[in-house]
This record gives C-alpha cells, structure tokens and sequence, in this order.
C-alpha cells in the first residue's frame, strides 16, 4: 500500500525551498527529465511542490517545465491576486520584455512593499537557487494555490493591520455569503470562487483575477476612496480600509483604538491574547522587569498578560502550563510560543492570524510579529489557561 504523504502549509513548504539556497539546477533538471543546459526554474517549483507533498496543488502534479503552460493551468485554476495581498509560497511569474509572456517563475517569500516582493526562485543570480526582491514592473501574475490554512476564524473582528491573511479572507468569505454572492465553503482558501463573488458585489468582470479593475472597484465601492486614491494599487492603505469594512458589514462598529479581535463568547485565552494586543507599543522592554510602567522583559511581559486574567506562574517553565508541541496550526489565542534564543529562551503570547505579541528589544518594546518570522527557532508551545 503507498503511504500518503502529509500535506505541508505554505509556511512548511517555504522552509524545504530555502533549503536549496545556493544549489545549481541539476537536480531539479533530473527531476523533470530536462537535459544539461535547460532552463529549469519552472522544474524547481515542480520539485519543491512535490517534495513537500501538494503535488496536487500545482499542474496536478504534472511536471511542466515551461512557464506560459504552468501559467495557463494557473489561470484556469487559482485565482490570481496583487502582490500586496501574497502569501509564503504563491507562485509568482515575470515578463522581463514585457510582451505578456512569462520568462520566469518563482514562489512567494513575503511582500516588501505595494510595489515589491520578496521571492525565492530557481535558475537565477546565475543559474541558481536564489532569494530576490522583485519590483511589481516585471509581475505578471501572481497565484494563490489551495493551501490549507493553519489557522483562522470566520467570527472574530479582524486586526486591521494590513495583513490579509486567513482570519481576512475567512471574513470576507462570511460577508459575501450573507451578500447572497458566495456559495462556496467558508474555508480561507483564497480561490477564483471567492475572487469572482468579490467581482460580482463591486460589479466588475467575473474572471477570478484581481487586477487592477477589482482593484480600483473594491478601493472606490468598499474602501471609501476618492480620486487619485483610487490607483489600483491595492497596498497597505486599501487592505486596511477594506478590513475595517469588513469589520462594520460583518460585526458592527470597529474598536479603531485597540482594533482588538472581539469574539462573542470570549474564552480566557482570548483575554490573555486581548491583554497582549493592547499593550503593543505602549511598553518598554527592560530586562528583567516584571513592571509594565517600568518595562518588561519577555518572561515579565507573559507573566503580567496572564496575572490580570487570574493566572499567577512563576519563572519555572513547568509552571507555565501543558506543553501541545510544536505544531502552530493547533495552537490558540492566548498559548504561549517559546523560542531559543542566543542568550536562552524568548517567550511570546499567540493572538491569532498567525501572529504572536512579545517584549522584543530596547528598541521596539512590546510588538506583535508574524510566529515563523522570529529569526529563532520555535521550540514549544504551552497552554495554562484551560
């Protein structure tokens, strides 16, 4: 009998194609059968799609190496979306004429800035496996294949951050189907079902690609702008004013202070997360301080989220609750994420969405950061508050 292979999250799969940094292109060349000399950079994300095992998630598993034929599946398959609103591993393709033929294909790292990216690709920086920052000049296209999302909730309000992510997604999902324009699974997946009902509301072209028309339809219908605001460039400024929409159709009145997620039946754990977030940028960092109006260190900063919500835990790490492993899909608003550190252990409080609050450094104070962008490793995560 085969045995299945666990599907990786984009999160996971980004880790196995950074572990080819450096490499040349001839196993990826022998992976799809290409000959010495071929170009091979469409074979890498064939390669990296299988080793991590959602072969299915791109040319259903076909090894395609030539980047306008994965590029047509793409088209007829996912939805396609502006590069602000990327996520780890969308796979993104380059014209360099442009002529509106692809050249080149690569994944998502992270966005840089509306008009940026950060990629890792193959074939590239002289025929290898690099990390690049590619401006939105070159793009031309940009694809979000059906990972399973880690984590999200349709019932919670969104942070309005900047960040769509699948707490967004899930709500704008939520918001389109009380519309009467989404039939689909409210699943955070962000497909071409979901793209083309966004269409259908702002009234533009059903065809599953947010470009610049569903771009500059959302910003002027659902985001409230006016004139030269209406780019079509949909960055920072039009994710938060399309979150804080979301927030009033689906919820009523966002808190703007704190934009502090609300649940309806609040757990502990979502106070203790609810405490972490109102305290993002108005703390110093001191080591060793356990005073939030003198600073905390990132054992202090844990201690005082949990002590107002009725838990006292001394410094003894056995003190601080069950041990759920490493596995941040099953973590929960309010666990606690642990990493090493070069100086010992760094304690952060989960929040959601993928982000966790922490005393960071001198410098920045208390800060909410993205959980794997930690430059640490995550070494457990404990639960105390149940």
């Amino acid at each position: 009998m085969r045995k299945k292979v666990r599907l990786m999250t984009n999160f996971e799969m980004l880790k196995v194609a950074q572990k080819y940094l450096g490499q040349g292109g001839s196993r990826f060349r022998k992976f799809c059968g290409l000959p010495s000399g071929s170009a091979w950079c469409n074979a890498y994300v064939d390669y990296i799609f299988n080793e991590s095992g959602n072969t299915s998630l791109f040319c259903n598993g076909r090894k395609v190496t030539y980047c306008p034929t994965s590029m047509k599946w793409c088209q007829s398959n996912l939805a396609q979306i502006p590069i602000y609103l990327a996520m780890p591993c969308d796979v993104i393709y380059f014209d360099w004429e442009p002529n509106g033929v692809p050249n080149h294909i690569g994944l998502v790292r992270e966005r840089k800035s509306d008009l940026e990216i950060y990629t890792i690709e193959g074939n590239t920086s002289g025929g290898i496996v690099a990390q690049k920052t590619r401006t939105e000049k070159y793009v031309c296209g940009c694809y979000r294949p059906h990972f399973k999302p880690t984590d999200f909730s349709a019932n919670n309000k969104l942070d309005v951050d900047s960040y769509f992510g699948y707490n967004s997604i899930a709500v704008m999902q939520r918001w389109l189907k009380e519309c009467g324009c989404y039939t689909g699974a409210i699943d955070a997946i962000m497909g071409l079902g979901t793209i083309k009902a966004l269409q259908k509301k702002v009234g533009v072209s059903q065809d599953g690609s947010w470009g610049t028309q569903t771009s500059k339809a959302v910003q002027s219908k659902l985001c409230g702008f006016k004139g030269k605001d209406v780019d079509g460039y949909f960055g920072a400024k039009s994710v938060k004013a399309l979150q804080s929409y979301l927030n009033r159709q689906v919820f009523g009145k966002t808190n703007t202070e704190t934009n502090i997620p609300q649940t309806s039946t609040k757990t502990r754990g979502d106070r203790i997360a609810d405490t972490a977030v109102s305290l993002i940028g108005k703390v110093k960092y001191k080591s060793g301080g356990t005073d939030i109006r003198t600073g905390v260190d990132c054992t202090g900063f844990v201690q005082h989220c949990y002590k107002v919500n009725g838990i006292t835990m001394s410094n003894k790490l056995s003190d601080w609750g069950k041990s759920i492993g490493t596995n941040a899909s099953k973590a929960q608003r309010g666990d606690i994420f642990t990493y090493k550190s070069k100086t010992g252990i760094h304690h952060a409080i989960y929040v959601g969405d993928g982000k966790v609050v922490h005393a960071a450094n001198k410098k920045e104070g208390v800060k909410i950061s993205k959980w794997n962008s930690m430059s640490r490793p995550l070494v457990g995560i404990r639960r105390r508050w149940k």
